[in-house]
């Protein structure tokens, strides 16, 4: 029992001591959960400690590592990470909580570029402040298997994958890459039509990708970048197509995106992967990503950041065609692939809702095209065949800042150097192959189109389904010296092959055109308030590849002719295909693209037959519209054009010569043809094909595209006795100066009122151009109430239906039509200067006002209001002051000026008052009721008006004063006189029996008159002045 007992009581004191044991447990636990709201990380830690403290006490101390920190810290806890350098990744957080560093340079989460840094699952609040994120980089894709099997795609989001709700504060993220596509697998497999694998996508969001919301303040995001798509599968027929590049250099979002003060900087979309190679035809590249720094498909919000040097991804390159085989009857050598289009957005590319406030876009760039791969050379062989063609250029990324497909509103901001992508050069024509009967060269591919829009690309998506129509609001920003890309020039053709009967050599590609809306390319609507776009240029047009050789033999082939150059760029601030509306804004010195030259022809084969040379290729056409390119709805007021200038026409290329005959007696091939330069653009400032209104405009010094030079002809070949030289080929036309030095309208329907046209001018060249102000072909035009001065002969040209061109300032009073300033266009009636008070010579007195009104009148005489702010010079007055503000402007055609009679005035007293307009002057004359007293010394008397004699042997100046008394409503005459006569009383005369009565006078008393101290000379000159006078009606003479 007592054991039992004992036992009893042992059994009974381990109870209590494991409870409390247990209750102390619990206690420590409970303590340790509530202090896990709070976790600390540094570097000198250790994971085995509860991460209580910052540093170590003895009993607590932080974790070592942020992964530890994160899987310990609660929900909605925080984790505060101290200074280093931590070389973690793949961190997933699965609760909410807050990630603070000690400082956005000091704390650095390195991922070593192994793995992504942070994933975020779904439904958390996540903050990340105070921290360096960098070196993520996630996996690529699987390479494709054989056969033909299709690379994986690159994983995205280089560091963060977000699925729930982050807030990103103060914090730089910098180098992070997304995975690579791979590659596509090989198809060798012989008997069968093998296509290699096309090349894995690369991976999206070089440093973020969102498909939850992300909100990010005053952080920086630097050199961050998409993934490449892969290269496309080798073949031995079809080579594979590249993989297209990721997007979203920094950030690719499907969800809601906040930036705050934030800066991107140097990130990156994803190359397109080039084609396959080994393949009969060449492979084709894969797209350019695109938003080299966002690429959005949700909802974006900007104010107050920087978008710099980011760059969306080039397209990929087609790569060459394999060459025909060597057998009796050979193949046809494989034509070049394509290269793909470059990336759009070089900074956002926007497929939703984008509102951008105060921030900046400053030297983006979208991506360029591909090049197209070169042409397989045709099989040699008995029965040869032809060269393959080489691939087309891809077209330049379009939108060098902005690349918007749904609703942005811009305010308040600077978007700059931002460049869409060049077009890519065309691949090369392939020899023919060489035989008994060879084969054709294979034609040299097309240069790829420059890319549009060199800041902002707003389009529209519309298929049967469905419509999406891009809209674009922007205010108060500034919008200089942004590029639409070059086009590609065109390949250079194969020759043709050599063989007893020789055949004809490629053709040279033709350039591509150059990218058209130097800042804006608008398919959506667009509008644009207080804004200044100013020193934008279009892409020029690529040039024309070469012509081929003709093939050599007893029968030559003949020369190719060489390629056309692409036309310049349309637009060179703005190409509008929507709806545009503009206010308040500024459109100065921009510039379209120039047509790109035409290749040469090549030379005709030699031989027995010799063969003539190909015609060169025409030079491009110069851009259309050096301000605006409209083919949609424009509407601009009380804007500002000046010194824009459209494209000047490219050169033309030069004929090949003609083939060399080997044989006695047979002649040379012919020269070819030079070809035609191309002709300048049209409308130096606004090029319109629909719908045009412009209301209170000033459109100065703007200037149509010059053509250019014809190409030369080639050289006729060599004969040989007795046969003669071929002959030389034509050289080519210039081509025509553009029309329209302020704008070309010619189709649709064109309102311009109240506007200003001044000094523009139509292009030089083969012939000149038309219209120096507006050039107008077909469609409606109305050009009422302008003011149309110094602008190119013929200033208003119609070639088709004739404009209304009524109620318009010439900046003459003359006929318009008899001064060639409008051609085949309603002119009558137009406004005349006029000057009230009119030439007839009004009487005021001393000290009195006078309003003297410069106005605007139709020849009809009736008044309208007319073109506001139009400069006027008045001239200062012959004598007297202007009183107040003197105009300088004329507004709503009239200027007033106030005259105040305040001096002295010489006889006679007429008054002049001039103001010039536009280099017309209006003269009007008042005469002046005062008299002049002269400094000088009277011998003998004085007589004045009042019959009184006064001895004037020391008469002072003030004597004369009072003696003539200048304030008397009466007029005076003075005379020096040697004798007591000659009394003169006005007061009793009419104006008539006046000036007889002094005539009479002077007659009597010519020999005893004084009249040598009146300042114009003799008594005559001064009968003569009396004379005239009077024959013009002036009702008062007031000599001295």
């Amino acid at each position: 029992m007592t054991f039992y007992r004992n036992n009893e009581k042992v059994f009974k004191i381990s109870l209590v001591l494991l409870g409390i044991i247990v209750i102390f447990s619990l206690g420590i636990n409970t303590a340790s959960a509530a202090n896990n709201s709070k976790i600390y990380v540094n570097t000198h830690g250790n994971d085995n400690w509860d991460g209580q403290l910052a540093v170590w006490d003895g009993t607590s101390g932080p974790k070592a590592t942020i992964k530890n920190g994160i899987g310990t810290v609660l929900n909605g806890g925080i984790v505060n990470i101290a200074h280093g350098t931590y070389n973690e990744h793949d961190i997933t957080i699965d609760k909410n909580m807050t990630i603070n560093g000690s400082g956005h340079i000091s704390t650095i989460i390195n991922g070593t570029n192994n793995d992504r840094i942070f994933n975020i699952i779904d439904d958390l609040n996540i903050i990340i402040s105070n921290m360096t994120i960098t070196n993520g980089k996630v996996s690529d894709g699987l390479l494709g298997t054989d056969p033909g099997g299709a690379g994986g795609p690159g994983d995205d989001g280089g560091a963060i994958y977000n699925q729930g709700t982050l807030s990103i504060i103060n914090c730089i993220i910098q180098n992070n890459t997304a995975g690579n596509g791979g590659k596509g697998g090989s198809n060798k497999i012989t008997g069968t039509e093998t296509i290699g694998g096309t090349g894995g996508s690369g991976g999206s969001g070089g440093a973020i990708y969102n498909s939850g919301t992300l909100i990010i303040t005053n952080t920086n995001f630097t050199n961050n970048y998409a993934g490449s798509g892969g290269n496309g599968g080798d073949s031995g027929d079809l080579a594979g197509f590249g993989g297209f590049g990721g997007s979203g250099g920094a950030i690719c979002n499907y969800g809601a995106l906040i930036i705050i003060n934030s800066n991107f900087t140097g990130n990156q979309a994803g190359h397109g992967g080039p084609g396959g190679i080994d393949g009969y035809f060449g492979g084709y590249g894969g797209l350019g990503g695109s938003g080299g720094a966002i690429y959005n498909f949700g909802t974006l919000t900007i104010s107050n950041s920087n978008f710099a040097s980011n760059q969306a991804g080039h397209g990929g390159d087609g790569k060459d065609g394999k060459g025909g085989l060597f057998i009796v009857i050979s193949t046809i050598g494989g034509e070049g692939g394509s290269g793909a289009a470059g990336g759009s957005g070089g900074a956002i590319f926007n497929f939703g809702v984008l509102d951008v406030t105060m921030s900046s876009f400053i030297g983006n760039n979208a991506g360029n095209g591909g090049y197209g791969g070169n042409g397989g050379h045709g099989g040699d062989g008995i029965d040869a065949r032809g060269g393959g063609s080489g691939g087309s250029g891809g077209q330049g990324g379009s939108g060098g800042a902005i690349y918007n497909q749904d609703t942005v509103t811009i305010k308040s901001s600077i978007i700059s150097n931002n460049y869409t992508g060049k077009g890519g050069n065309g691949g090369d024509g392939a020899r023919g192959g060489d035989g008994a009967r060879s084969g054709y060269g294979g034609n040299g591919g097309p240069g790829g189109q420059g890319g549009l829009g060199g800041a902002i690309y707003n389009g529209i998506i519309k298929n049967d389904t469905f419509s999406l129509t891009g809209t674009i609001d922007l205010v108060d920003s500034t919008l200089n010296s942004n590029y639409a890309g070059y086009g590609g020039k065109g390949g250079n053709a194969g020759r043709g092959g050599d063989g007893a009967n020789a055949k004809t050599a490629g053709n040279g590609g033709p350039g591509g055109q150059g990218g058209s809306g130097g800042v804006i390319y608008n398919q959506g609507i667009l509008k644009i308030q207080s804004s200044k776009i100013n020193s934008n240029h279009n892409g020029n047009g690529g040039y024309g590849g070469f012509g081929g050789h003709g093939g050599n033999g007893l029968d030559a082939g003949s020369g190719g002719d060489g390629g056309n150059g692409g036309q310049g760029g349309l637009g060179g601030a703005i190409y509008n295909n929507g709806t545009l509306t503009m206010g308040s804004s500024e459109l100065n010195y921009n510039f379209d693209g120039n047509g790109g030259n035409g290749g040469n022809g090549g030379s005709g084969g030699s031989g027995a037959n010799p063969r003539g040379a190909g015609s060169g290729g025409r030079g491009g056409e110069g851009g259309l519209g050096g301000a605006i390119y409209n083919e949609g709805t424009l509407t601009v007021r009380s804007s500002k054009f000046t010194h824009n200038i459209a494209g000047n026409g490219g050169f033309g290329g030069s004929g090949g010569d003609g083939g060399d005959a080997k044989f006695i007696g047979k002649y040379g091939g012919n020269g070819g043809s030079g070809a035609a330069g191309g002709q300048g653009g049209s409308g130096g400032a606004i090029y319109n094909e629909r719908i045009l209104t412009a209301r209170q405009n000033d459109f100065t010094s703007n200037s149509a595209g010059n053509g250019s030079k014809g190409g030369n002809g080639g050289d006729g070949g060599s004969g040989v006795w007795p046969g003669k030289g071929g002959s030389d080929g034509s050289r080519g036309y210039d081509g025509n100066g553009g029309t329209g030095g302020a704008i070309c309208h010619q189709n649709g329907t064109m309102i311009i009122s109240n506007s200003q046209l001044i000094n523009n001018k139509f292009g030089t060249g083969g012939s000149t151009g038309k219209g120096g102000a507006i050039y107008t072909n077909y469609g409606d035009a109305d050009i009422l109430f302008n003011r149309i001065i110094g602008n190119s002969q013929f200033e208003i040209y119609c070639s088709g239906r004739a404009a209304d061109a009524r109620y318009n300032w010439w900046g003459s009073n003359g006929n318009p039509d008899k001064e060639n300033k409008v051609k085949s266009a309603y002119y009558d009636p137009w406004f005349i200067l006029t000057i009230d008070p009119s030439d007839k010579v009004k009487q005021i007195r001393n000290g009195e006002y006078e309003t003297i009104r410069i106005i605007m009148k139709l020849t009809t005489g009736s008044s309208f209001s007319f073109v506001s702010n139009v400069p006027i010079i008045f001239a200062d007055p012959s004598w007297g002051s202007y009183e107040g503000i003197v105009p300088t402007i004329m507004i709503g055609s009239e200027a007033i000026v106030t005259y105040h009679a305040n001096g002295n005035l010489p006889f006679p007293n007429l008054v002049e008052i001039s103001a010039t307009v536009d280099g017309v002057k209006m003269i009007t004359h008042l005469i002046v009721d005062t008299t002049r007293v002269s400094n000088y010394k009277v011998s003998n008397y004085i007589i004045d008006l009042n019959g009184q004699s006064y001895s004037a042997s020391d008469m002072s100046i003030n004597d004369l004063s009072t003696i003539n008394d200048l304030s008397a409503a009466l007029n005076r005459i003075i005379l020096n006189i040697g004798i007591n006569e000659g009394i003169l009383n006005t007061g009793s005369f009419n104006v008539k029996n006046l000036l007889m009565t002094l005539i009479d006078w002077i007659n009597t008393y010519i020999d005893k008159i004084q009249l040598k101290m009146l300042p114009w000379g003799s008594y005559l000159d001064t009968l003569r002045i009396i004379l005239d006078l009077f024959l013009k009606q002036i009702y008062t003479l007031i000599p001295s």
